[in-house]
């Protein structure tokens, strides 16, 4: 009897010492990241049987299995939602960079200094044998050529750097599908459930930022293993991989594509990398097509009216601006002749008018000409544009504000029964301890009981 008793408190302290052990675990790993909270599961340890006679009592308790608090759906919904707050922040960090580009705070806003080019013709057309005039002319209408140059540009160079984020973007997410592939193989190879549960928490952090990048969701195998899969195509399948890649992209100049292996521009692909795709070949070609749109409407509307003047020798006007058809935003600058003498500018109405200023003042008047499909005039054409961008822009920004929501509630909820929480790991702490100094008393019983039986022996 004193025995038996002996190996029913040396069971208890062994399973309750494990037991602590967990709640401890779950404590230290309160603050880190993507951590599942993990309890025991006991069950009673049969009685045995010894020679001919059958123990009728059992031998105690054991841990039977440490069980993972993890809701495997509930992940899985919050790793799609990750993909669009993926996205949605890629889109809204590049767009206000465009916003930026084309700021109209300070001396490089367009809409100021075409109004001072406007108002230099003006000045012409009150004074046109006045060199000073024109000369202030020349130079006000090359600033705005200039910051026309300079925003298109700008927006060249944002583009040729989504092309590198894609890089960069692309070798994280293979190498977090290289993570997830290795740590599906590492729980295969484990020998407890405590470890297991370890490695899927770090695998479920891998797959929740890969998820964002890229869009991956997950399916479960039954060996406890998963596959990555994008748009129906997997990334990770148990321990192989499918990289990634960028190509050339021959119907965008210039531009990358995303290839799953050799499949390119995979169906489902989503998160940071569609959205700085979407952004670069959607909104950014739109305005830089409006960019263009007014450099060439502009400059051919001033161009029309100044090859119908005269200048101050009496000479037939030329273009006022230059530029390449069908790429006016980059190109666009004044006419070099013009600039390097004012005088060429065609300010008069007729060749022996020296001192009419008539067709200056007629380009002046641009400013208020709807010239752009006969409803908005120059102003009010490139308002309409930084509009779009603002209301882009902060479209952008309140999905973010609500992807974020979505995303947090769902990890609250999460958290609420997978999270750990001080003070049930407490509480449990105290349950175990009291079980185990118990366990220690009935041990030290026993010791007792077999003293007495060898002294009576």
């Amino acid at each position: 009897m004193p025995r038996g008793v002996m190996e029913v408190a040396r069971n208890t302290l062994l399973a309750q010492r494990a037991a602590m052990q967990i709640v401890g675990h779950n404590i230290a790993n309160v603050n880190t990241e993507g951590y599942v909270r993990q309890a025991v599961v006991m069950e009673p340890i049969p009685g045995a049987v010894r020679g001919a006679y059958a123990a009728t009592i059992g031998c105690g308790a054991r841990i039977g299995a440490v069980k993972r608090l993890g809701n495997t759906f509930v992940t899985a919904q919050i790793h799609r939602y990750e993909a669009s707050l993926g996205r949605e922040k890629a889109m809204e960090n590049m767009l206000s960079q465009v916003e930026a580009i084309f700021s109209e705070f300070g001396e490089s806003g367009l809409t100021d200094n075409l109004n001072e080019m406007f108002s230099a013709f003006e000045q012409i057309g009150m004074e046109p044998t006045n060199l000073a005039a024109r000369q202030e002319t020349v130079m006000r209408a090359g600033i705005v050529a200039d910051i026309v140059r300079g925003r298109q540009e700008d927006l060249s160079s944002l583009r040729a750097e989504i092309n590198l984020r894609l890089e960069d973007t692309v070798e994280e997410a293979n190498a977090l599908a290289q993570r997830i592939a290795d740590l599906n193989v590492k729980m295969g190879e484990a020998s407890t459930d405590a470890i297991r549960n370890d490695l899927q928490n770090m695998r479920d952090v891998a797959m929740s930022e890969l998820a964002e990048l890229t869009g991956a969701y997950f399916i479960e195998r039954s060996d406890m293993q998963i596959d990555v899969l994008i748009g129906g195509r997997r990334i990770v399948q148990a321990n192989e991989v499918t990289q990634l890649r960028l190509e050339l992209d021959p119907d965008n100049p210039g531009m990358q594509r995303v290839c799953l292996g050799d499949v390119a521009e995979p169906n489902g692909l989503g998160g940071a990398l569609m959205g700085l795709i979407e952004v670069r070949d959607g909104q950014m070609v739109e305005y830089s097509e409006r960019l263009d749109t007014f450099a060439e409407t502009l400059a051919e509307a001033v161009n029309a009216l100044h090859r119908s003047g005269y200048d101050l020798n009496g000479d037939a006007g030329e273009d006022f601006f230059v530029y390449v058809a069908g790429a006016g935003g980059s190109t666009l600058e004044v006419n070099a002749q013009i600039a390097a003498d004012p005088a060429l500018i065609a300010a008069a109405k007729s060749t022996d008018a020296v001192g009419d200023g008539a067709n200056a003042s007629e380009i002046a008047q641009l400013r208020n000409t709807k010239v752009f499909a006969g409803t908005q005039n120059p102003t009010e054409y490139y308002a309409d544009l930084i509009g779009q961008i603002g209301s882009d822009t902060r479209s952008s920004a309140d999905m973010v504000l609500v992807r974020t929501s979505v995303v947090e509630s769902l990890q609250a909820n999460y958290e609420a029964t997978s999270g750990v929480s001080l003070d049930e790991e407490a509480a449990d702490l105290i349950r175990y301890q009291q079980v185990y100094n118990a366990a220690a008393q009935l041990m030290q019983t026993s010791v007792a009981m077999m003293d007495a039986l060898f002294a009576i022996g």
